[in-house]
C-alpha cells in the first residue's frame, strides 16, 4: 500500500470534518436534550454536518496509517495530554477534586479507554492497519471490489438496513475498517486526470443525500437516516464531499497544514472529559432556552470559533514537549 504525502485540500477538509463534528455534538448534546425544539428539527439539522466523523476516517485511509513505535506513542501522548488537561480544567477551573490515582491512571489509560468512544475504536483501526495495509496492497480491481461489497453486506446490509449482530450506527471497528479500505480506492481514483470535471456531480449527489434525508423525515427509518454513520445516505454523502475536496487544486499551503495537526485536540477537549463536555453542552442548552434565535447562533457560533482556537493554541506547548521528548530519545 503506497502511503500519501499531506495535501492541503485534504487537510482542508480535515478542518472541515472537525467543525462539522462540533456542530453536531452541539445539536445532539446541547440542543436536542432542551426539548425546545420539535423532535424531527435535530435530525433535519443534524444531516449536512454528519459526515464529520466518515470524513476523518476516510481522510486515514486515503493517506494510510502507517504504524510505528513512535506513530502509537505519539497517539498515546496526545491521550494522555489531554487526559491532563482535563483533570486540570476539572481542578481549577470547575473546583472539581480528583483523587491522586486519577491522577497517575488516566493518563495512561490510552489503549484501553482513548477519550470517547472515537479514539477508542481508532485506537484499534491503528493496531489493525498493518493487516488492513498487507491487504490492500495486493487486491486487485476485482478482488477489491468483491472485499468492498462483502463489508457493505456485514456493515450497511446486516448492521444498519438490519441491525443484526454488527452496531447499527456505525459505532464499531468494522464500520472504520470499511471508511478506510473505501479511502484507501479513493486514493487510487483522485490520481485520475478526469475527476475534476467531475466536482459538480459530486455536489449534486451530496445535494440528493441531504434532500432525501429531510424528505424522509417521519418514516420508520427518518433519525437513523439522518443521524447513523452507517447510513446508506450518509456514507455515499460523505464520499462525494471527499471527492470534492479531493477534485481542489490547492497547492501547499503552510497555514492549513499547520492548522489542520491541531484538529484531534479539538475533539479530546470538548469530547474527552466528562465534566468539561457537561459545562459545555449545559451552556448552549441555557443559550436556547434564554436568548433570541439570532442572539443564539452568534453565541454558539463564537463559542465554537473560541473552541478551536483554544485548542490550537493548547495543543503548541504539546508539540513542543512531544519534539523534546524524540530529540531526547533518539540521543540516547
Amino acid at each position: 500500500m503506497a502511503f500519501q504525502q499531506r495535501k492541503s485540500n485534504i487537510e482542508l477538509l480535515r478542518i472541515v470534518a472537525m467543525a462539522m463534528i462540533v456542530v453536531y455534538h452541539v445539536i445532539i448534546h446541547g440542543i436536542a436534550p432542551t426539548g425546545i425544539l420539535p423532535k424531527t428539527i435535530p435530525p433535519m439539522l443534524c444531516a449536512p454536518v454528519i459526515f464529520g466523523v466518515n470524513l476523518f476516517v476516510l481522510i486515514s485511509g486515503y493517506f494510510g496509517i502507517k504504524l510505528s513505535w513512535r506513530s502509537f506513542l505519539s497517539l498515546m501522548y496526545i491521550i494522555a495530554f489531554y487526559k491532563l488537561f482535563h483533570l486540570c480544567a476539572d481542578t481549577f477551573f470547575l473546583k472539581i477534586e480528583h483523587p491522586i490515582f486519577e491522577w497517575i491512571a488516566k493518563p495512561f489509560s490510552g489503549p484501553i479507554s482513548g477519550g470517547g468512544w472515537f479514539i477508542d475504536i481508532y485506537v484499534l483501526l491503528m493496531l489493525s492497519s498493518p493487516l488492513l495495509n498487507k491487504l490492500l496492497s495486493v487486491l486487485n480491481r476485482h478482488d477489491y471490489r468483491i472485499g468492498l461489497g462483502i463489508l457493505l453486506l456485514f456493515d450497511v446490509g446486516y448492521g444498519f438496513l438490519f441491525h443484526k449482530h454488527f452496531d447499527a450506527s456505525g459505532y464499531s471497528l468494522l464500520h472504520f475498517i470499511l471508511l478506510y479500505y473505501i479511502g484507501n480506492g479513493l486514493q487510487k481514483i483522485s490520481q485520475k486526470s478526469y475527476i475534476a470535471s467531475h466536482r459538480r456531480r459530486y455536489l449534486i449527489i451530496l445535494c440528493i443525500t441531504l434532500t432525501l434525508s429531510i424528505l424522509l423525515q417521519g418514516t420508520q427509518w427518518d433519525v437513523r437516516l439522518a443521524t447513523s454513520y452507517s447510513s446508506p445516505l450518509v456514507l455515499v454523502g460523505a464520499v462525494c464531499l471527499f471527492m470534492f475536496f479531493a477534485s481542489l487544486s490547492i497547492s501547499h499551503n503552510s497555514i492549513i497544514n499547520w492548522v489542520a495537526s491541531s484538529m484531534l485536540p479539538i475533539y479530546l477537549i470538548h469530547e474527552g472529559g466528562e465534566n468539561v463536555s457537561h459545562w459545555y453542552y449545559s451552556q448552549i442548552g441555557t443559550w436556547i432556552k434564554e436568548l433570541s434565535i439570532n442572539e443564539f447562533i452568534i453565541h454558539t457560533i463564537l463559542l465554537i470559533i473560541i473552541l478551536f482556537i483554544f485548542a490550537i493554541l493548547i495543543d503548541q506547548p504539546r508539540k513542543w514537549i512531544w519534539k523534546l521528548l524524540l530529540t531526547k530519545i533518539g540521543s540516547t
